[in-house]
């Protein structure tokens, strides 16, 4: 039996090929993203210390990564105001690191009064650098804070050290950078044009 002049078989594979593909949600192969995606925002600690405040009138103190993403290893938290006592603090592992505009770590107590015990934070950080958030595990719920510039956020992706790529002109010419020179590599307009 034949479809429109074309064999049973082969008019069965044209039927698959195009149902698999319609159900497959495949763009046409011209298809542009609709939008311009904005470029990532990069948020990063400003101090080697993050310290904050919580609704239970504690406070605390993580090693963090100046320009990085990453809290820990150490943190401490202070029961109440500030102490040098032993007793009004517990000293734990800490883990965790800022995602976008989102901070989550968890702090492992393993000595003072919460040994033994931890504590799970989520956060947001605000256009001002400044962080709100909760401790997950809470009951009563527990908010924290910490000031504003606390954390810098920008949209500059690039990573100290990191080599620059050159935005791409259409029709320019990339010239690598001379081994042992710094800086970017120089984009050279196309010969008789302006690259547009």
């Amino acid at each position: 039996m034949a479809l429109n002049g074309c064999p049973a078989k082969l008019s069965v594979t044209a039927i698959t090929i195009g149902a698999t593909a319609m159900i497959a949600g495949l763009p046409p192969a011209h298809a542009r993203p609709p939008l311009p995606l904005a470029p990532p925002q990069v948020c990063s600690f400003t101090k080697d210390t993050f310290g904050f405040t919580r609704s239970d009138n504690s406070s605390a103190g993580l090693n963090a990564q100046v320009g990085g993403t990453g809290l820990g290893p150490r943190g401490v938290l202070y029961l109440g105001p500030p102490s040098t006592s032993e007793f009004d603090r517990s000293n734990g592992n800490v883990s965790g690191a800022i995602s976008d505009f989102h901070m989550d770590f968890t702090v492992n107590y393993d000595d003072g009064p919460l040994s033994g015990k931890s504590d799970t934070y989520h956060g947001e950080i605000t256009d001002q650098g400044a962080v709100t958030g909760w401790v997950l595990n809470s009951n009563p719920q527990i908010n924290w804070n910490a000031n504003p510039g606390s954390v810098k956020c920008t949209s500059d992706t690039v990573v100290p050290g990191a080599p620059v790529v050159p935005p791409q002109v259409p029709g320019a010419l990339v010239v690598p950078p001379q081994v042992g020179s710094p800086g970017n590599a120089p984009v050279v307009p196309p010969v008789g044009g302006r690259g547009n």
